[in-house]
């Protein structure tokens, strides 16, 4: 996953890679938030054998439960940018600045595809799972409002669905990038709860 994640991030860098280029910043963005996370992993992986944390079941789950949220959260990504719709030949600009592939994998009219209604449980039973397990309070109010799925209040006061509000009629860019900068936060998080046990035990 990690060479598939890599080179999804090549093309992306690559599209972007002219300063005048509209799609220059997310690009720069996209590897900044992938080197990070490249940090993060081998941090969380360093403080899982620690004396303290390498039996502690409490630590197990909270990295079971990443683990596997993020490989949903990469393949939902690689179905995006591999998605068979994208023309390969044509200027990547125009590629990643349409909003179909993302409105097509999330959205069939108006109702959700069975990915989008996926995509909303994935991260609320990831929360909850995590939420249970982290004893800091700041890091819980962290927690809820990255990982929030509640409907959002727009400008004019009006409450949308979470994953209208986020994702419809989005650039597949930006969706990429934020996609990715979710999986830093989330990184982040299991992060900071090994260093808080490792502190309390």
């Amino acid at each position: 996953m990690k060479k598939i994640t890599f080179l999804l991030l090549l093309v992306i860098t690559y599209s972007c890679k002219q300063e005048n280029d509209p799609y220059f910043m997310y690009g720069l963005l996209n590897s900044e938030f992938d080197n990070s996370s490249e940090i993060l992993k081998v941090q969380i992986a360093e403080s899982l054998l620690n004396d303290k944390l390498i039996n502690n079941e409490s630590v197990k789950k909270y990295d079971s439960l990443t683990t596997e949220y993020i490989k949903y959260l990469d393949k939902t990504y690689s179905d995006l940018i591999s998605s068979p719709k994208i023309k390969k030949d044509e200027n990547h600009d125009l590629e990643f600045s349409k909003k179909e592939y993302i409105n097509d994998l999330f959205f069939a009219e108006n109702e959700y595809t069975e990915k989008g209604t996926e995509f909303i449980s994935k991260m609320n039973n990831y929360r909850t799972g995590i939420l249970e397990l982290i004893k800091d309070k700041n890091l819980a109010k962290r927690v809820k409002l990255t990982l929030n799925t509640k409907n959002i209040r727009n400008v004019e006061g009006k409450k949308i669905d979470y994953l209208n509000y986020i994702y419809q009629d989005k650039p597949l860019i930006s969706v990429l990038t934020f996609m990715k900068n979710k999986e830093k936060s989330i990184l982040e998080f299991e992060n900071d709860f090994l260093k808080n046990r490792k502190l309390n035990e």
